[in-house]
Order: C-alpha cells, then structure tokens, then sequence
C-alpha cells in the first residue's frame, strides 16, 4: 500500500456540483437523497415491466428464466470480487494515480472470468445440464460476466467521488436498455424466454464494453502492487461473495429442484416485490460507504458523527421497509396478478430478512476496511451451508414459504455473528450497536401486526392512511432539511 499517497489522498478535497466530498451531514444527506431517488426512478422501470415479462411467459417459462437470473447473479458477483468497494478505499490510498487502480481492478476480475471460462468450455455438456442452460444461453452468460464488471469499476469510481448526476444518469442508461430491449424483443420473437434473456444481457454488455473503453483510455498508470493488492483483496471475498449470493438466490434453484417450476415462479414474484426493498438498501449504501470510508479515514473524525448518521439510516430504512409491509398484497397483485397471491406467504420474512442484511453490511464493511476478510469469508460459508442444509430439510415438505423463512434465520445470524466481530476487530464503538438492536426488535414486532392486518383489509387500509399522513407531517415539520437537500449551496 502506497503510505504516502495514501495521506495526500485522504488530504484532498475533491469538490462536487460546489460541495467537498467531506462535508459531513450535508453532503451524506443530500448523496443519499439524489442517490436513493436517481435509483428508484430509473428501477420504476424494471418494476413495471416484471409484470410484462410474467405475463409473455408460462409460469414454467418464468421458472426457468428466474433460474437463468439466479445463476447470472451468483457468478456475475463472486466473478466481480467485490472490488468495487475496495475503489472507495483504493481514491485515498493512490490520490493521483487512483484511476490506475480502476484498471488493475478490472484486469483482476478479466483473469478470473477467462479461468471460469476455460474450465466451463473443457466440461460444457455436464456443466451445462447442471445450470439448466444451452449453449446459447451460456454464451450470453459469459458476454454478461466479462463486461459487467466494468460497469461497477466505473460507477462505483463515481460514487467515490459523488459524482451524483453521472452515476443516475449511467444507472437509468443501463436500466432503460435492458427493459426497452427485453420489452421489444418478446414482442417480435415467438422464443419469449430467449427474448427476455437477450435483452437483459446484450444491453448489458454493450454498456460494459464502452466502458472499459472509457477505464483504459484514461489516465493512471496499473502497476505490480496494485495488481496484487487488488488480488489479495478480491480473492478471498471469493467465497463470502459466493456464499452470500448463494444465500440470497440458491432458494430459487433448490425450489426449482425440490418442488418445481411454478412454485420457483411463486417465489420469484415475492422476491420481485422484495426487490424494491434491496434496490434502496443498494442505494442508500451507494451513499453511506463512501462518506463512512472518508469518516474512517480522517484521523479527526468523531464517532458521534458517524452514530448519529447511522441511526438516521437504520430509522429511514425501518420506514421504507414497514411500508413495503403494508401494501404487499396490492404490490403482489400487481407484479403477478391473481394467480400469484399465493406469495404473499413468504413477503413478511423476505422483507424482514433483508433488512438484517442491511444491518449486516453496516458491520461488514468496517472489517473489510481494515482488510480482514477472512473472517467475513467464514461467517458467510458457514451461514450459507446452514441455509442450504436447511432448505433441504424444509423445501420439500413445507414448499417456497421455507425458504424465506429459513433465509430470514440465517441473515438474523450473520447479522449476529457481524456484531460480534465489530468487538473483535476493535471497532465495535462506530455504531451505537444498542440501539440498532433496538431498532432491529421493533421491526420484528412489528412485522407480526402487519402481518395481522392481512385479514383485515379496511383496518389495514386505515393504518396505511395513518401512516402517510404521518408521514407527510413529518416532512413538513423538518422541511428546513429537505430544503438543505436540494439547496446547492456548501451545508455544514
């Protein structure tokens, strides 16, 4: 690690739309406002056309395309290495040469995916059989895995250095091809399933490919040590990525194996409806961690900042969450129609479990900042054995609503078993660990009121009311800091 960039990096100001990245409450707040917002306008998009794709295809169709997604996830993120976040880092250790790093980031990531290709070409028809996948289709899986990464190398460089507008401008960009392509393609293709997957993967890839163009044709200069570091950082969060996603999308395969092609797309569609729960957690992450990794990084920076921009964080996301909760059986409705309402039954954990896993990431990254990732690597392999042992021994008698709850417990223990490492790396004392807890309780009691109020539909209905209304008083009354959000001017 390059010491003395390092200092000179974390010295920098680097000024954004007239503010500097370090100016505290204002900068995270207004960061996570247009971040949270830019994210949530352009996925409006892949919400609405979720029903669309349902309804192109049979539930047999829509199964095997939410097994083709699982896949391209897992791989596309332990592939991916996590390196995005290491970029955060990598602005304050390089200072000027910090776009080198981007490079050397990606040329990492390119070694893995050509070693994963090579290895799927020598043993294609056995391989093949066990994703469920022809040739095609595995083509269009690597184009995907080769070009993504750059796509997260370059936005995660502009959340780096809140660089707001480019990042929701590229988001919406890559968010609108997808949808428009998918869209058009399963309208003049009698291959629905096909049409779906090409559209979501060559958009994809054409984005990717420009750029790499836009990471290499600019300044920075890859060396040996970032190289290795990039290595040393990405390798051993192979198996934590692996595990993590596995934990998070290998219900979808097991039910598929277990139970069947329809009860996958049961599942599929709450998970499509918890998906707009993961798309704000991204979001407002894509905020918080630059602005923690600077607080982190200042030698005078003060705990109480971060505890109280902690607090403000967990509480917003306990809000989104709760109203995520309320109107899930419209959401339902609307994402799969009548023949879906079964999934409401595993809404209530999906959701909750998320929210753990929100939890989790808070503690995640104050280990991966001080680079010990082993210990992450072995919580997330041990909960994920767990998950999948569980899912074997439920799945089959109990069906898709297994596994969202015991998804659910193991986000619960990884949260856990996070906590307790905080203590141990030293660094229990950023958060106030208590009343995130706190918070934490509430949620879960809460969830089972809601839960109630599912077979109460005018009383549910009433709450929601309650709920926007307070809601909208609550802006009111702290409309100073609202308008501090979209104000230009520095805010301290």
């Amino acid at each position: 690690m390059a010491h003395g960039s390092g200092r000179s990096g974390r010295t920098r100001r680097h000024t954004v739309d007239g503010l500097t990245d370090m100016s505290k409450d204002g900068v995270l707040v207004k960061s996570s406002f247009w971040y949270t917002l830019g994210n949530f306008v352009s996925r409006t998009l892949v919400f609405l056309a979720t029903p669309i794709y349902i309804r192109f295809l049979t539930k047999a169709q829509y199964g095997l395309y939410s097994n083709f997604a699982s896949w391209l996830t897992i791989l596309s993120v332990a592939t991916g290495m996590n390196l995005q976040i290491s970029i955060m880092r990598g602005r304050y250790d390089y200072g000027d040469n910090y776009r080198g790093y981007l490079k050397s980031a990606y040329v990492v990531i390119l070694g893995l995916v050509s070693c994963l290709g090579i290895v799927y070409v020598l043993d294609f028809q056995r391989i093949s059989a066990f994703l469920m996948m022809d040739r095609a289709t595995s083509i269009l899986m690597f184009l995907y895995l080769l070009t993504f990464p750059a796509y997260t190398i370059l936005t995660a460089n502009m959340r780096a250095f809140f660089q707001i507008k480019r990042y929701v401008l590229m988001t919406a960009l890559q968010v609108a091809a997808t949808v428009i392509s998918s869209i058009v393609l399963m309208l003049l293709w009698d291959n629905k399933l096909m049409a779906l997957i090409v559209g979501q993967t060559v958009p994809m890839a054409i984005i990717g490919l420009v750029c790499i163009v836009l990471i290499f044709s600019r300044g920075g200069t890859m060396t040996s040590a970032m190289l290795k570091r990039a290595f040393k950082l990405g390798f051993p969060m192979i198996p934590h990525l692996l595990g993590g996603v596995l934990l998070s999308r290998s219900d979808r395969i097991m039910i598929t194996h277990l139970r069947g092609l329809e009860e996958n797309a049961y599942y599929s569609v709450a998970g499509n409806v918890n998906a707009i729960l993961m798309v704000a957690s991204s979001s407002l992450y894509g905020a918080f961690i630059p602005w923690l990794t600077g607080q982190l990084s200042e030698k005078d920076s003060h705990d109480h900042d971060t505890r109280v921009a902690a607090n403000r964080h967990v509480i917003l996301f306990m809000v989104l969450v709760i109203g995520l909760m309320l109107v899930s059986p419209e959401v339902i409705l609307f994402f799969g129609g009548r023949g879906y309402e079964i999934a409401i039954e595993a809404m209530m954990p999906l959701l909750l479990g998320t929210f753990f896993n929100h939890l989790y990431v808070f503690y995640m990254n104050l280990q991966y900042y001080q680079g010990k990732t082993w210990g992450i690597v072995f919580s997330t392999l041990f909960v994920t054995l767990l998950n999948i042992a569980l899912n074997f021994a439920f799945i089959p008698k109990y069906g898709f609503v297994a596994a969202a709850y015991t998804t659910l417990a193991c986000y619960v223990l990884r949260y856990l078993i996070h906590l307790l490492a905080a203590y141990h790396c030293q660094m229990g004392h950023v958060y106030n660990n208590g009343r995130i807890f706190l918070y934490a309780l509430v949620l879960v009691l809460t969830s089972l009121a809601v839960y109630w109020l599912y077979a109460h539909l005018i009383l549910r209905y009433a709450v929601i009311g309650i709920y926007v209304v307070v809601g909208v008083v609550f802006l009111y009354k702290k409309r100073d800091r609202v308008k501090m959000i979209f104000s230009r001017s520095k805010m301290n």
